[in-house]
């Protein structure tokens, strides 16, 4: 987990230069990561080489589940899946963003800012939570037993009660996206 607001920031920044599909180079990385933390943060300074390397070697392994297909070739690093987001890795539970609760929580940081923060992240892990199947009610098993057709298949609670909607499905768990969306939000 990224000990820190910069290394988000820094993740978001390398994934929004590879994912237009050109093929950068690792001063390019470092010169789009140091205005970014500059716009976010308000520190303005270049962000080292290795530091870089070191958030490429983050984002290509399973140590936060991102998987990005990083490749590098001739000094330009460019992904070699095309269609791959970081903002749409779905995060294989909740962990993470319980992980980043826990330290928000741990640093001790009372603001209004900090609360408002922590809330939206619960906020995502409950609306993004894997949906209960529906139970079935007595009649149901009676109408097929007694030969009638059901009159609707249960899916889940979520589905009765929300309007459907057409469009891109949103994925079931938090995804990265979700998390860069609370944490790095405007000021």
């Amino acid at each position: 987990m990224p000990t820190n607001l910069n290394a988000l920031i820094r993740y978001k920044t390398i994934n929004e230069c590879l994912s237009t599909g050109r093929k950068c180079t690792i001063e390019d990385l470092m010169e789009s990561c140091g205005e970014a933390l500059g716009e976010y943060r308000g520190k303005y300074g270049p962000v080292s080489e290795r530091t870089i390397r070191e958030d490429i070697r983050v984002m290509r392994s399973d140590i936060l589940g991102m998987n990005a297909p990083i490749v590098q070739k001739d000094g330009l690093y460019f992904y070699s899946d095309r269609s791959y987001h970081l903002l749409n890795v779905i995060f294989s539970g909740t962990d993470i963003i319980q992980k980043v609760i826990k330290l928000l929580n741990d640093l001790n940081l009372k603001s209004p800012e900090v609360d408002d923060i922590i809330r939206q992240l619960r906020t995502v892990m409950v609306r993004k939570a894997p949906a209960k199947p529906a139970e079935r009610p007595e009649w149901y098993q009676e109408d097929i037993e007694f030969g009638l057709p059901p009159v609707q298949e249960f899916r889940t609670l979520d589905s009765l009660q929300a309007p459907r909607k057409t469009g891109v499905p949103k994925p079931a768990a938090p995804t990265w996206g979700d998390l860069f969306r609370v944490m790095l939000k405007s000021r």
